[in-house]
């Protein structure tokens, strides 16, 4: 454990993080060469599987478009919140999007973390679960009249064709130190980036200007002429565990933050941006289930901070309903919402779009689709 303002638990995730990124400690240096090794093997394969994608071999095209949201990284782009906003962009145009996901952390046939906060917050929209996500979109054009189809975390799932590529880079942690995994952050090499359409720039309020001029420069070098679109997660207000909104906040109050995500550090940046005092933290791993005995150790460590309130994330909240008696009233959600920076949102439904027009061009829509246009 470190202490930051309070107990914070070392996941695997941040111990890895600090043998990887800059500043790393000296013991740390013969892990990273072992590391480095395993990357070059982990790297030969990507490569050859992309040059059999590149290839158009296996590739599956399904009877509705496929607008794919994902990214090149490890780890917590902010990519839910973008997921929603799209979904809401193309139900306001008529259509009945499906979101397809893997379902990553679902737990005895149940819904993953990622799948209960979007039926939540879309209601009546659509998710199929499948870790074959060609079998998932047939799922969702046969059996439930989609007209779209949104690609969560889908691109390097190559094997299902897609029509709009939308690749978020995470301000905080642009390319994953640039180095392939286990040595660093990314998926693939940085080159995959121009197989995308649009690249999408997240939590640029999290960092300087002169961070932001650099990788607009590392950006335009790897991607001449491919639209960037900028954007902020914005606190939009505060919840209780069952959605209702809370008529309080968190400024000025000592809060005990935890959750369970992919980048918790830009939670704790979230709260520091509302005015709260964090009294205390706990980080658990990204996906982490809630079991009594954790929920206990929440309250013991939050009460032990002397905190007002516990806080959490909207993606931790969805797994917690079970727990609201033992919280007593004492936990917050807190509600994120994208917001774009200059024209992006324009940009953005200008490539939808065009996208659907492309396909009904092509004979492949139908009258729903077209009326987007």
């Amino acid at each position: 454990r470190r202490g930051a303002g309070g107990a914070k638990l070392m996941t695997l995730q941040s111990f890895h993080r600090r043998v990887i990124g800059e500043g790393a400690p000296v013991w740390a240096r013969p892990v990273r060469t072992v590391l480095a090794g395993v990357s070059r093997i982990y790297g030969a394969v990507v490569r050859a599987r992309n040059a059999r994608f590149d290839a158009g071999i296996g590739v599956a095209r399904v009877k509705a478009p496929v607008i794919c949201i994902g990214n090149l990284t490890v780890g917590g782009t902010g990519k839910t919140p973008i997921v929603v906003d799209v979904v809401r962009r193309l139900s306001a145009d008529g259509l009945r999007p499906a979101v397809i996901l893997r379902g990553y952390g679902a737990v005895g046939g149940g819904e993953s973390d990622e799948q209960q906060l979007i039926r939540r917050v879309c209601r009546g929209v659509v998710c199929v679960a499948d870790k074959d996500r060609v079998r998932g979109a047939r799922t969702a054009i046969e059996h439930h009249a989609t007209d779209v189809l949104v690609l969560d975390d889908g691109f390097q799932h190559r094997r299902l064709g897609r029509d709009l590529d939308l690749v978020l880079i995470d301000a905080t942690c642009p390319l994953g130190f640039e180095r392939l995994i286990p040595r660093g952050l990314l998926r693939e090499p940085v080159e995959g980036l121009r197989r995308a359409h649009a690249l999408i720039v997240t939590r640029t309020d999290e960092v300087g200007p002169e961070v932001l001029t650099a990788l607009r420069e590392r950006l335009t070098e790897l991607c001449r002429d491919m639209p960037v679109v900028q954007t902020r997660h914005c606190a939009v207000g505060l919840s209780h565990l069952d959605g209702a909104p809370a008529a309080d906040d968190v400024r000025g109050r000592r809060v005990f933050a935890f959750a369970g995500i992919g980048n918790p550090e830009s939670f704790r940046t979230t709260l520091t941006h509302l005015g709260a005092e964090i009294a205390g933290i706990r980080w658990l791993r990204d996906h982490a289930r809630y079991s009594p005995g954790v929920v206990r150790a929440l309250l013991r460590a939050a009460s032990a901070a002397g905190a007002d309130l516990l806080t959490t994330t909207e993606k931790d909240a969805v797994k917690l309903g079970a727990y609201a008696d033992e919280f007593e009233n004492r936990l917050r959600v807190v509600r994120i919402e994208i917001e774009y920076v200059g024209d992006g949102a324009a940009v953005l439904e200008g490539l939808i779009r065009r996208t659907l027009r492309s396909r009904c061009a092509a004979g492949e829509g139908n009258p729903i689709v077209e009326s987007a246009q």
